[in-house]
Protein backbone atom coordinates (compact mmCIF):
# COMPACT_ATOMS: atom_id res chain seq x y z
CA UNK A 1 0.00 0.00 0.00
CA UNK A 2 2.86 2.40 0.79
CA UNK A 3 4.35 1.95 -2.69
CA UNK A 4 1.09 2.45 -4.59
CA UNK A 5 -0.09 5.30 -2.33
CA UNK A 6 3.15 7.25 -2.79
CA UNK A 7 3.13 6.68 -6.55
CA UNK A 8 -0.49 7.88 -6.61
CA UNK A 9 0.40 10.90 -4.48
CA UNK A 10 3.22 11.88 -6.84
CA UNK A 11 1.05 11.26 -9.92
CA UNK A 12 -1.64 13.52 -8.45
CA UNK A 13 1.12 16.12 -7.96
CA UNK A 14 1.82 16.15 -11.71
CA UNK A 15 4.70 13.69 -12.11
CA UNK A 16 4.63 10.88 -14.65
CA UNK A 17 5.24 7.22 -13.84
CA UNK A 18 8.48 7.28 -15.86
CA UNK A 19 9.80 10.27 -13.90
CA UNK A 20 8.88 8.67 -10.58
CA UNK A 21 10.51 5.36 -11.58
CA UNK A 22 13.73 7.01 -12.74
CA UNK A 23 14.02 9.29 -9.70
CA UNK A 24 12.64 7.10 -6.89
CA UNK A 25 12.41 3.48 -8.11
CA UNK A 26 10.44 1.29 -5.67
CA UNK A 27 11.32 3.46 -2.66
CA UNK A 28 9.26 6.61 -3.27
CA UNK A 29 8.86 9.24 -0.61
CA UNK A 30 6.19 11.72 -1.59
CA UNK A 31 6.88 13.85 1.48
CA UNK A 32 10.24 14.95 0.03
CA UNK A 33 8.41 16.69 -2.84
CA UNK A 34 6.36 19.86 -2.89
CA UNK A 35 2.98 18.13 -3.00
CA UNK A 36 -0.60 19.30 -2.30
CA UNK A 37 -2.43 18.51 0.92
CA UNK A 38 -4.32 15.48 -0.42
CA UNK A 39 -1.04 13.89 -1.54
CA UNK A 40 0.36 14.56 1.93
CA UNK A 41 -2.66 12.79 3.45
CA UNK A 42 -2.02 9.79 1.19
CA UNK A 43 1.61 9.71 2.28
CA UNK A 44 0.84 9.75 6.01
CA UNK A 45 -1.97 7.20 5.74
CA UNK A 46 0.29 4.83 3.82
CA UNK A 47 3.17 5.38 6.26
CA UNK A 48 1.00 4.66 9.31
CA UNK A 49 -0.46 1.61 7.60
CA UNK A 50 3.06 0.39 6.77
CA UNK A 51 4.16 0.72 10.39
CA UNK A 52 1.03 -1.05 11.64
CA UNK A 53 1.52 -3.86 9.12
CA UNK A 54 5.09 -4.42 10.35
CA UNK A 55 3.83 -4.36 13.94
CA UNK A 56 1.09 -6.83 13.09
CA UNK A 57 3.56 -9.11 11.29
CA UNK A 58 5.72 -9.21 14.42
CA UNK A 59 2.62 -10.10 16.46
CA UNK A 60 1.66 -12.89 14.02
CA UNK A 61 5.20 -14.30 14.15
CA UNK A 62 5.02 -14.15 17.95
CA UNK A 63 1.66 -15.94 17.95
CA UNK A 64 3.01 -18.71 15.71
CA UNK A 65 6.17 -19.14 17.78
CA UNK A 66 4.27 -19.26 21.06
CA UNK A 67 1.82 -21.77 19.61
CA UNK A 68 4.65 -24.04 18.47
CA UNK A 69 6.45 -23.73 21.80
CA UNK A 70 3.20 -24.79 23.50
CA UNK A 71 3.06 -27.86 21.29
CA UNK A 72 0.39 -26.70 18.84
CA UNK A 73 1.91 -27.02 15.37
CA UNK A 74 -1.33 -26.54 13.46
CA UNK A 75 -2.09 -22.88 14.02
CA UNK A 76 -2.95 -21.46 10.61
CA UNK A 77 -1.98 -18.03 9.36
CA UNK A 78 -5.64 -16.98 9.23
CA UNK A 79 -6.16 -17.91 12.88
CA UNK A 80 -3.05 -15.96 13.89
CA UNK A 81 -4.23 -12.93 11.90
CA UNK A 82 -7.67 -13.13 13.52
CA UNK A 83 -6.10 -13.15 16.98
CA UNK A 84 -3.96 -10.14 16.10
CA UNK A 85 -6.94 -8.26 14.67
CA UNK A 86 -8.88 -8.86 17.89
CA UNK A 87 -6.05 -7.55 20.08
CA UNK A 88 -4.41 -4.87 17.96
CA UNK A 89 -5.51 -1.99 20.22
CA UNK A 90 -3.34 -2.99 23.23
CA UNK A 91 -0.35 -3.47 20.93
CA UNK A 92 -0.62 0.11 19.71
CA UNK A 93 -2.10 1.97 22.67
CA UNK A 94 0.33 0.44 25.16
CA UNK A 95 3.15 2.46 23.64
CA UNK A 96 0.88 5.46 23.06
CA UNK A 97 -0.09 5.40 26.75
CA UNK A 98 3.56 5.57 27.79
CA UNK A 99 4.08 8.39 25.31
CA UNK A 100 1.14 10.24 26.92
CA UNK A 101 2.74 9.75 30.34
CA UNK A 102 5.92 11.34 28.99
CA UNK A 103 3.90 14.17 27.45
CA UNK A 104 2.16 14.74 30.80
CA UNK A 105 5.56 15.10 32.48
CA UNK A 106 6.66 17.63 29.84
CA UNK A 107 3.47 19.67 30.33
CA UNK A 108 3.80 19.65 34.13
CA UNK A 109 7.50 20.57 33.91
CA UNK A 110 6.58 23.47 31.63
CA UNK A 111 3.96 24.66 34.13
CA UNK A 112 6.49 24.45 36.98
CA UNK A 113 8.96 26.36 34.82
CA UNK A 114 6.43 29.13 34.17
CA UNK A 115 5.66 29.38 37.88
CA UNK A 116 9.40 29.64 38.59
CA UNK A 117 9.56 32.75 36.38
CA UNK A 118 7.29 34.70 38.74
CA UNK A 119 9.34 37.48 40.38
CA UNK A 120 10.38 37.04 44.02
CA UNK A 121 8.46 33.80 44.71
CA UNK A 122 9.55 31.97 41.55
CA UNK A 123 13.08 31.24 42.79
CA UNK A 124 11.77 30.11 46.17
CA UNK A 125 9.21 27.84 44.51
CA UNK A 126 11.91 26.29 42.32
CA UNK A 127 14.15 25.72 45.35
CA UNK A 128 11.40 24.03 47.34
CA UNK A 129 10.43 21.77 44.42
CA UNK A 130 14.00 21.03 43.33
CA UNK A 131 13.86 17.37 44.40
CA UNK A 132 10.59 16.95 42.52
CA UNK A 133 12.32 18.18 39.35
CA UNK A 134 15.26 15.82 39.84
CA UNK A 135 13.14 12.74 40.45
CA UNK A 136 10.78 13.80 37.66
CA UNK A 137 13.71 13.98 35.23
CA UNK A 138 14.89 10.52 36.34
CA UNK A 139 11.36 9.20 35.83
CA UNK A 140 11.24 10.79 32.36
CA UNK A 141 14.50 9.09 31.37
CA UNK A 142 13.18 5.77 32.67
CA UNK A 143 9.87 6.34 30.82
CA UNK A 144 11.75 6.83 27.55
CA UNK A 145 13.53 3.51 28.14
CA UNK A 146 10.19 1.86 29.01
CA UNK A 147 8.68 3.26 25.81
CA UNK A 148 11.49 1.69 23.76
CA UNK A 149 10.85 -1.60 25.57
CA UNK A 150 7.15 -1.28 24.83
CA UNK A 151 7.82 -0.68 21.13
CA UNK A 152 9.56 -4.05 20.93
CA UNK A 153 7.64 -6.15 23.44
CA UNK A 154 4.04 -4.92 23.14
CA UNK A 155 3.11 -7.42 20.37
CA UNK A 156 4.78 -10.21 22.34
CA UNK A 157 3.10 -9.24 25.62
CA UNK A 158 -0.33 -9.15 24.02
CA UNK A 159 0.22 -12.35 22.01
CA UNK A 160 1.53 -14.36 24.95
CA UNK A 161 -0.36 -12.98 27.96
CA UNK A 162 -3.52 -11.60 26.28
CA UNK A 163 -3.09 -8.34 28.17
CA UNK A 164 -5.07 -5.15 27.65
CA UNK A 165 -3.50 -1.72 27.25
CA UNK A 166 -2.95 -1.19 30.98
CA UNK A 167 -1.46 -4.66 31.36
CA UNK A 168 0.85 -3.98 28.43
CA UNK A 169 2.04 -0.73 30.02
CA UNK A 170 2.55 -2.46 33.38
CA UNK A 171 4.58 -5.29 31.83
CA UNK A 172 6.68 -2.84 29.82
CA UNK A 173 7.55 -0.85 32.96
CA UNK A 174 8.16 -4.08 34.89
CA UNK A 175 10.58 -5.42 32.26
CA UNK A 176 12.36 -2.08 32.00
CA UNK A 177 12.70 -1.87 35.80
CA UNK A 178 13.72 -5.44 36.61
CA UNK A 179 15.78 -6.46 33.57
CA UNK A 180 17.56 -3.43 32.07
CA UNK A 181 20.98 -5.10 31.96
CA UNK A 182 19.54 -8.33 30.57
CA UNK A 183 17.76 -6.41 27.80
CA UNK A 184 21.02 -4.78 26.75
CA UNK A 185 23.07 -7.99 26.96
CA UNK A 186 20.55 -10.25 25.22
CA UNK A 187 19.92 -7.77 22.41
CA UNK A 188 23.66 -7.22 21.96
CA UNK A 189 23.77 -10.94 21.14
CA UNK A 190 20.54 -11.09 19.13
CA UNK A 191 21.08 -8.09 16.85
CA UNK A 192 24.49 -9.24 15.49
CA UNK A 193 22.95 -12.69 14.96
CA UNK A 194 20.12 -11.13 12.94
CA UNK A 195 22.69 -9.11 10.98
CA UNK A 196 24.75 -12.19 10.09
CA UNK A 197 21.74 -14.34 9.16
CA UNK A 198 20.20 -11.58 7.05
CA UNK A 199 23.53 -11.02 5.28
CA UNK A 200 23.90 -14.72 4.44
CA UNK A 201 20.34 -14.95 3.16
CA UNK A 202 20.74 -11.74 1.15
CA UNK A 203 23.95 -13.04 -0.42
CA UNK A 204 22.17 -16.25 -1.46
CA UNK A 205 19.37 -14.22 -3.07
CA UNK A 206 21.84 -11.93 -4.85
CA UNK A 207 23.73 -14.98 -6.10
CA UNK A 208 20.46 -16.31 -7.51
CA UNK A 209 19.89 -13.03 -9.37
CA UNK A 210 23.42 -13.17 -10.77
CA UNK A 211 23.01 -16.79 -11.93
CA UNK A 212 19.84 -15.86 -13.83
CA UNK A 213 21.73 -13.02 -15.53
CA UNK A 214 24.58 -15.35 -16.49
CA UNK A 215 22.23 -17.97 -17.92
CA UNK A 216 19.95 -15.69 -19.92
CA UNK A 217 22.50 -12.96 -20.65
CA UNK A 218 24.58 -14.98 -23.08
CA UNK A 219 24.86 -13.91 -26.70
CA UNK A 220 22.73 -16.90 -27.76
CA UNK A 221 19.78 -15.70 -25.67
CA UNK A 222 18.92 -12.16 -24.56
CA UNK A 223 22.49 -10.87 -24.50
CA UNK A 224 23.34 -7.25 -23.77
CA UNK A 225 19.68 -6.23 -23.74
CA UNK A 226 19.09 -8.29 -20.60
CA UNK A 227 21.99 -6.57 -18.85
CA UNK A 228 20.44 -3.20 -19.64
CA UNK A 229 16.99 -4.23 -18.37
CA UNK A 230 18.15 -5.97 -15.20
CA UNK A 231 20.73 -3.33 -14.37
CA UNK A 232 18.04 -0.64 -14.52
CA UNK A 233 15.70 -2.79 -12.42
CA UNK A 234 18.36 -3.65 -9.83
CA UNK A 235 19.54 -0.05 -9.55
CA UNK A 236 15.98 0.97 -8.63
CA UNK A 237 14.89 -2.07 -6.59
CA UNK A 238 18.00 -2.84 -4.55
CA UNK A 239 18.69 -0.33 -1.74
CA UNK A 240 22.36 0.35 -2.50
CA UNK A 241 22.38 3.47 -0.33
CA UNK A 242 21.24 1.40 2.65
CA UNK A 243 23.86 -1.26 1.86
CA UNK A 244 26.55 1.42 1.98
CA UNK A 245 25.44 2.37 5.49
CA UNK A 246 25.17 -1.10 7.02
CA UNK A 247 28.14 -2.70 5.25
CA UNK A 248 31.76 -1.56 4.76
CA UNK A 249 32.60 0.38 1.61
CA UNK A 250 34.53 -2.45 -0.01
CA UNK A 251 31.72 -4.96 0.59
CA UNK A 252 28.96 -2.64 -0.66
CA UNK A 253 31.06 -1.83 -3.76
CA UNK A 254 31.52 -5.57 -4.37
CA UNK A 255 27.76 -6.11 -4.16
CA UNK A 256 27.16 -3.21 -6.53
CA UNK A 257 29.60 -4.55 -9.13
CA UNK A 258 28.30 -8.07 -8.56
CA UNK A 259 24.79 -7.06 -9.68
CA UNK A 260 24.96 -3.94 -11.85
CA UNK A 261 27.04 -4.50 -14.95
CA UNK A 262 26.65 -1.43 -17.17
CA UNK A 263 25.48 2.15 -17.15
CA UNK A 264 21.83 2.53 -18.10
CA UNK A 265 21.36 6.19 -18.95
CA UNK A 266 19.46 5.43 -22.18
CA UNK A 267 16.68 2.87 -22.23
CA UNK A 268 13.75 2.36 -24.59
CA UNK A 269 10.13 2.43 -23.44
CA UNK A 270 9.62 -1.31 -24.00
CA UNK A 271 12.76 -2.10 -22.02
CA UNK A 272 11.61 0.34 -19.34
CA UNK A 273 8.37 -1.62 -18.91
CA UNK A 274 10.36 -4.85 -18.59
CA UNK A 275 12.69 -3.24 -16.07
CA UNK A 276 9.72 -2.05 -13.99
CA UNK A 277 8.28 -5.58 -13.87
CA UNK A 278 11.63 -7.12 -12.93
CA UNK A 279 12.18 -4.32 -10.44
CA UNK A 280 8.88 -5.10 -8.71
CA UNK A 281 9.80 -8.80 -8.47
CA UNK A 282 13.24 -7.86 -7.16
CA UNK A 283 11.59 -5.60 -4.61
CA UNK A 284 9.55 -8.61 -3.43
CA UNK A 285 12.84 -10.45 -2.88
CA UNK A 286 14.10 -7.50 -0.82
CA UNK A 287 10.91 -7.65 1.24
CA UNK A 288 11.44 -11.39 1.79
CA UNK A 289 14.96 -10.69 3.10
CA UNK A 290 13.64 -8.00 5.43
CA UNK A 291 10.83 -10.32 6.59
CA UNK A 292 13.38 -13.04 7.28
CA UNK A 293 15.39 -10.67 9.46
CA UNK A 294 12.25 -9.50 11.30
CA UNK A 295 11.16 -13.09 11.91
CA UNK A 296 14.53 -13.94 13.50
CA UNK A 297 14.32 -10.78 15.58
CA UNK A 298 10.75 -11.57 16.67
CA UNK A 299 11.52 -15.16 17.65
CA UNK A 300 14.59 -14.02 19.56
CA UNK A 301 12.57 -11.42 21.46
CA UNK A 302 9.94 -14.04 22.34
CA UNK A 303 12.61 -16.29 23.81
CA UNK A 304 14.07 -13.34 25.71
CA UNK A 305 10.62 -12.44 27.03
CA UNK A 306 10.09 -16.06 28.11
CA UNK A 307 13.32 -15.85 30.10
CA UNK A 308 12.07 -12.67 31.80
CA UNK A 309 8.75 -14.29 32.67
CA UNK A 310 10.45 -17.36 34.14
CA UNK A 311 12.65 -15.08 36.24
CA UNK A 312 9.52 -13.66 37.87
CA UNK A 313 7.95 -17.11 38.28
CA UNK A 314 5.59 -17.13 35.29
CA UNK A 315 5.83 -19.57 32.40
CA UNK A 316 3.49 -18.21 29.75
CA UNK A 317 3.98 -21.36 27.67
CA UNK A 318 1.83 -23.17 30.24
CA UNK A 319 -0.91 -20.56 30.23
CA UNK A 320 -4.11 -20.89 28.19
CA UNK A 321 -2.94 -23.85 26.12
CA UNK A 322 -5.48 -24.31 23.37
CA UNK A 323 -4.89 -26.59 20.44
CA UNK A 324 -6.22 -25.52 17.09
CA UNK A 325 -6.65 -29.11 15.93
CA UNK A 326 -7.26 -32.59 17.30
CA UNK A 327 -4.62 -34.06 19.57
CA UNK A 328 -3.62 -37.71 19.47
CA UNK A 329 -5.96 -38.50 22.39
CA UNK A 330 -8.87 -36.83 20.61
CA UNK A 331 -8.05 -38.78 17.46
CA UNK A 332 -7.92 -42.09 19.34
CA UNK A 333 -11.16 -41.26 21.17
CA UNK A 334 -12.84 -40.50 17.85
CA UNK A 335 -11.68 -43.83 16.43
CA UNK A 336 -12.95 -45.66 19.52
CA UNK A 337 -16.35 -43.96 19.23
CA UNK A 338 -16.58 -44.95 15.55
CA UNK A 339 -15.65 -48.56 16.43
CA UNK A 340 -18.30 -48.73 19.15
CA UNK A 341 -20.88 -47.26 16.80
CA UNK A 342 -19.98 -49.86 14.15
CA UNK A 343 -20.30 -52.72 16.65
CA UNK A 344 -23.69 -51.39 17.78
CA UNK A 345 -24.94 -51.28 14.18
CA UNK A 346 -23.81 -54.88 13.64
CA UNK A 347 -25.64 -56.00 16.81
CA UNK A 348 -28.84 -54.31 15.69
CA UNK A 349 -28.62 -55.91 12.24
CA UNK A 350 -28.11 -59.34 13.79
Amino acid sequence: MYLFANYLALILSGLSIKEIWINEGVYPCAYSYNIPWYSTVLFWISSINWILMIYGSIAVAAKHTISELKGDYFLSANEAHEEVEKNWLPMVFGTISILLILAFYIVMASIFGLISKIPYIGGLFFSLTYLIHVFGAIFAIFTIFAMLVSLVYSPIIVSSLDEDSMGTVFNAYMIAWRFPAQIIVYNSILIPLVYVCMSLFAFICLAGLKVVNLLFGSSLLLGQNLDKITSTAFSKALPFEVLKKIYPDNLSSLINSFIVNIETSNIYTSDLICSIIIGVFTFFIVLIIISYALSIFSVGQILIFNVFQKRIGVDFLKLNIQHSSFSDDDFNMTNNEETLKGNKDEDLSN
